[in-house]
């Protein structure tokens, strides 16, 4: 077999074609991932040994274009060359991306399926043209219509698939599921794009029968990839609802912890209360009356308990209580907390927790000097519970508000609530509404 330096060229700009079509997607998808230290470099080496490593692929395609009809032993080299490049493109992502083998497995098996989608919709669009008499012009012309068609189908994709991926967050765990998406796109995509082309190749099967074989291998690649973003929106979930776990277990923990450490102090302030009253009662003590009367108030404030009708909210109160006395923030409360009895204690120590919380900062965004004063309130109005908690910032506070409110939403939306943070002018509101349990 006779190859010229134009069959050379030809497989050369077949293969770079497809490699473009392939890594092209994979960038998309792997864009907003964060970056290895020196990407630039990375990037590039990656590039050149990917296209050293396919210089096979251009003996692979003169072989196939020139095969004898019949020949089956190219397309099954064909097969093998274009399954090998999962892992060659997966180890790249993986050597320029900070991120985890099932992101990038999950990239590359995105990236090839729509690879074979635009490339199987050109062919489609040229077997349909041909049999309806419709002659693409050659060299140029050819081109022109095959990069129209590759922009087209990467446009569609972008929109309707890429775009959504990047919006998720990255996945961090194992996954067996991705090994079978792998499985899928190899036996499913690839495979069959190979057999489909090899009987045009050698006109074994009718114009109308390939062209129906083009459109089933199209909505195979689309069903494909609508299974790849399930198994990862499923995995993502899975891990989001791990998390969730993890941080209602921790507030568990700490409500807990809280509840034992405020009950203590309360208990240990109640007889250190009871002592020093007697002995200031004693003769000879050597104190002033408004001295001792500022001793008791300061011993009064540990030994004071609030009662609001949830023993969650009770231990949030007391425990913040004591924390904002310390940074100087006068805290006010009037707050009905039988309100909460269907909504877990955790939870409630966690959604007043993070509310105070988010109001010591923004107080923190004041002058030392200026009066800090924060007043909660927890109301019901009609069927809903309306907890407010009003104070005075500055506008850098709003940044972390809203990050509050995000996170007090996440929060209250288990139980049917809403969250939302504004500032105005040197004033700020954190509004939480919740649903009342239904006699």
């Amino acid at each position: 077999m006779s190859v010229s330096f134009l069959d050379i060229l030809a497989a050369a700009l077949a293969v770079a074609d497809h490699l473009v079509e392939f890594g092209l997607p994979i960038w998309l998808i792997c864009c907003h991932q964060p970056k290895k230290h020196g990407f630039a470099w990375r990037l590039a080496a990656a590039i050149c040994l990917l296209a050293l490593g396919c210089t096979g692929l251009i003996g692979v395609w003169i072989w196939t274009s020139s095969a004898p009809a019949g020949s089956m032993e190219p397309y099954v080299l064909n097969l093998i060359a274009y399954a090998l490049l999962i892992p060659a493109f997966a180890a790249a992502v993986l050597f320029c991306f900070d991120t985890s083998a099932w992101n990038a497995l999950f990239a590359v098996t995105a990236g090839y399926t729509i690879q074979n989608l635009s490339s199987g919709a050109e062919e489609t669009c040229r077997i349909a043209a041909e049999s309806l008499g419709m002659h693409v012009a050659p060299i140029w012309g050819e081109a022109a219509f095959t990069l129209i068609a590759e922009a087209l189908i990467l446009a569609l994709a972008y929109v309707l698939f890429i775009r959504q991926v990047q919006d998720e967050p990255p996945l961090h765990r194992s996954s067996s599921g991705m090994l079978g998406m792998t499985a899928a796109v190899i036996l499913l995509v690839i495979a069959n794009d190979v057999v489909i082309r090899g009987m045009g190749h050698m006109g074994v099967v009718p114009v109308p029968f390939l062209l129906s074989l083009r459109v089933t291998h199209l909505a195979i690649c689309i069903f494909v990839l609508y299974t790849d973003y399930q198994a990862l929106y499923k995995l993502r979930l899975e891990a989001g609802l791990e998390t969730a776990r993890r941080l209602s277990e921790e507030r568990s923990r700490q409500y807990a912890q809280s509840t034992a450490t405020v009950a203590a102090i309360n208990a240990r302030m109640h007889d250190i209360r009871h002592k020093v009253m007697a002995t200031l009662q004693d003769e000879g003590v050597g104190m002033s009356a408004s001295a001792a009367q500022e001793v008791i108030h300061d011993i009064n404030v540990y030994d004071a308990q609030v009662h609001t009708g949830s023993c969650a909210l009770d231990c949030v109160l007391t425990e913040k209580s004591l924390v904002c006395q310390q940074e100087g923030i006068d805290l006010t409360c009037m707050a009905d907390g039988s309100m909460f009895s269907h909504i877990p204690d955790e939870d409630v120590y966690g959604i007043f927790s993070l509310m105070i919380d988010a109001g010591r900062d923004a107080a923190h965004t004041l002058p030392v000097t200026d009066t800090k004063v924060l007043s909660l309130t927890a109301k019901r109005h009609g069927s809903l519970a309306a907890i407010h908690l009003m104070g005075s910032c500055t506008a850098e506070a709003d940044a972390a508000l809203q990050e509050a409110a995000e996170q007090l939403s996440s929060l209250v939306k288990r139980h049917g609530g809403t969250a939302t943070a504004a500032t105005e002018g040197e004033s700020f509101s954190i509004d939480i509404l919740l649903p009342l349990k239904q006699r």
